[in-house]
C-alpha cells in the first residue's frame, strides 16, 4: 500500500520493514563492524562477588593522548613505540622487547585514560592481565573471532603466550582484564577516559559498546568515535533502549505481519 505523506509517495510496508530493522539488537548488527575498530568493555560480577571487567580494544587508542597532539611526518615520542617505515608509509610500532621486559608497565599505561568512581571514591583496577593481538593472526587463530563477550575472553585465555613481534598499533588489539576490588552489583559505577580525541587513520571508524552484565538484565550503549563521555553504571533498571534489544524479534515480525496485513487489505 502507497501513501501520500508530505507530498512524498511512500510505501507503507517498506515503511515497517525499515523501521522493524532499527529495532533489532545491536548484536544482529554488530557483524558489520571491523573487530579492529571497536572498543568493547564488558562489566561483569566477579565470583568473589565484587566486579570485573574486560576491555578489548585497539592498540592505537591507548596512544590517543599522544596522536592528538603529533604532527604528520614526525617521529612518535612515546612509551614502547618503535618509529618505522613499511612500504615508504611511517608506521608505530608496539616495542615486544619493552613489553617482555616490563610486563606491568604497559598494563599500567593501557590504563591510565580510565577511570573508575564509586560513592565518590575513585577505585584503582586491581590484578591486571592482557595479551596483546596482531589483527593479521586473527584468521589463524583457534579462538571465536568477531564481537562480544565469547571472543575476548577467548584471546584473553588462548592468546596469553604469545606476542607478536612489533605489530603496528593500528592493526594491533589489546584484551586486559582487572578487578574493581570491593565493588559489588548493585553499586553505581561512574566510568570516565580521560583520553584527548585524535584523528583516526584515514578510513578507520571507531566506536566503543559498553555492556554492563551485573544486574541481571543486560545493559549496553554504543557510542560512536575514539573517546566517549562520562558513564553511569548500574542501577539493574531496564530502560526503553533495554526493552527494545530484548524484545527486537518480537517487534520486528508485529511490524511486518502489520505491513502485510495492510498490504493484503489493499489488494482486496
Amino acid at each position: 500500500m502507497t501513501v501520500r505523506f508530505g507530498g512524498v509517495m511512500v510505501n507503507t510496508f517498506r515503511v515497517c520493514v525499515l523501521f522493524a530493522l532499527l529495532l533489532l539488537p545491536d548484536t544482529a548488527l554488530a557483524q558489520f563492524v571491523p573487530e579492529t575498530e571497536t572498543r568493547e568493555i564488558h562489566i561483569l560480577k566477579a565470583e568473589e562477588g565484587d566486579t570485573k571487567i574486560i576491555l578489548r580494544f585497539p592498540l592505537i587508542l591507548a596512544y590517543a593522548n599522544e596522536l592528538a597532539n603529533h604532527q604528520a611526518g614526525t617521529e612518535l615520542t612515546a612509551p614502547f613505540i618503535i618509529n618505522a617505515q613499511t612500504d615508504g608509509q611511517q608506521v608505530f610500532q608496539l616495542d615486544s622487547q619493552a613489553l617482555l621486559d616490563d610486563y606491568g608497565a604497559l598494563s599500567k599505561f593501557l590504563l591510565r585514560d580510565y577511570r573508575f568512581t564509586v560513592n565518590d571514591t575513585v577505585v584503582v583496577p586491581d590484578m591486571p592481565e592482557y595479551v596483546v593481538v596482531d589483527g593479521h593472526d586473527l584468521a589463524d587463530l583457534d579462538v571465536n573471532i568477531g564481537l562480544g563477550l565469547t571472543s575476548s575472553s577467548s584471546m584473553l585465555t588462548l592468546c596469553v603466550a604469545d606476542y607478536p613481534d612489533n605489530p603496528d598499533i593500528a592493526e594491533t588489539l589489546i584484551v586486559i582484564s582487572f578487578y574493581l576490588t570491593g565493588v559489588m552489583p548493585d553499586d553505581t559505577i561512574k566510568m570516565e577516559l580521560l583520553a584527548e580525541p585524535f584523528t583516526p587513520p584515514e578510513g578507520a571508524e571507531y566506536q566503543t559498546i559498553i555492556t554492563d552484565y551485573r544486574a541481571g538484565v543486560v545493559d549496553r550503549m554504543t557510542v560512536k568515535g575514539v573517546v566517549f563521555g562520562p558513564v553511569i553504571l548500574g542501577g539493574g533498571k531496564a530502560g526503553i533502549q533495554d526493552i527494545l534489544r530484548q524484545y527486537g524479534l518480537v517487534i520486528f515480525l508485529v511490524l511486518i505481519g502489520s505491513g502485510l496485513l495492510i498490504y493484503r487489505r489493499f489488494l482486496r
